[in-house]
């Protein structure tokens, strides 16, 4: 029977940690948490660095993520 009490609470902790989890990256602005858009600064400075794209692309794309 104990056993059973174990592991009934840590399906519940679990579950507790996986809705936590799922909120916090949904809601990153909530959470002080990079959210998607610093990814995206993120991949653009990269892409520009690789030179992939031009000075007037990145500063077009990094004004359109900005408004």
């Amino acid at each position: 029977m104990g056993l059973m009490m174990l592991f009934g609470s840590l399906f519940w902790i679990a579950l507790l940690v996986l809705i936590v989890l799922a909120i916090m990256r949904l809601w990153p602005q909530a959470t002080g948490l990079p959210g998607r858009e610093d990814e995206a600064r993120s991949l653009l400075r990269q892409r520009y660095a690789r030179g992939e794209i031009d000075k007037g692309e990145y500063e077009e794309k990094m004004r359109d993520l900005s408004s």
